[in-house]
């Protein structure tokens, strides 16, 4: 049998707030991590129940949930066997490090995907990926259907894990970049301050 240490559970909001709850019963922790797919944020309402007070959470307006555990459940590592694919969340400071860095793609070949997530709260999210490279078709099919899936779990930053709502995800970069799909646009970020982007949007 499992042995499941307590938890603290960190809920990210829409409007940028976080709530955070503990439970240290084995039975209620089993519970909440088997809970924790996609359903979450599509549901209705997520209820949690304290001691003195209960409190109804809008599935839509939740960003993500974080569980802070020593150990990985079974539940988390089992969906994560099944994908093939390793998510860990990042650093701003590492992504930036190893988005300087080359990164070769081999296909069939397990390799690193640097990702950033803008929420709609203007959170970012840094992830690394670890997975089996699919090839040019496979990668114009995923770019089509990033946020078709209602939830995207990770490893997190320090232990334990996230899930993320892909409701509430605004933008979604890679790197290396992946294949496009034909129906592309083909243009530069600007990166320089507000000011100079406007100057520079003025000229056009």
């Amino acid at each position: 049998m499992e042995t499941l240490h307590p938890i603290s559970i960190q809920l990210h909001l829409a409007n940028g707030l976080k709530r955070i709850f503990y439970q240290d019963n084995p039975a209620f922790i089993s519970t909440i991590c088997n809970d924790l797919d996609g359903r979450v944020f599509t549901q209705p309402t997520l209820i949690i129940e304290g001691k003195d007070e209960v409190t109804a959470f809008a599935g839509r307006g939740l960003i993500g949930i974080s569980i802070l555990t020593e150990l990985l459940p079974s539940s988390f590592a089992l969906r994560e066997n099944m994908s093939k694919t390793v998510v860990t969340q990042i650093s701003e400071e590492s992504f930036h490090l190893q988005r300087h860095n080359t990164m070769p793609k081999v296909e069939g070949r397990r390799s690193n995907i640097l990702s950033e997530i803008i929420f709609v709260s203007g959170e970012h999210l840094f992830l690394e990926f670890s997975e089996i490279s699919v090839g040019g078709m496979g990668e114009r099919a995923e770019m089509h259907h990033l946020f078709a899936n209602p939830s995207l779990a990770c490893r997190k930053l320090g232990g334990g894990f996230s899930l993320w709502n892909t409701a509430q995800m605004v933008s979604w970069s890679h790197y290396p970049k992946l294949e496009t799909p034909a129906n592309s646009w083909t243009a530069e970020a600007v990166t320089a301050p507000a000011t100079t982007a406007a100057t520079i949007f003025s000229m056009l």
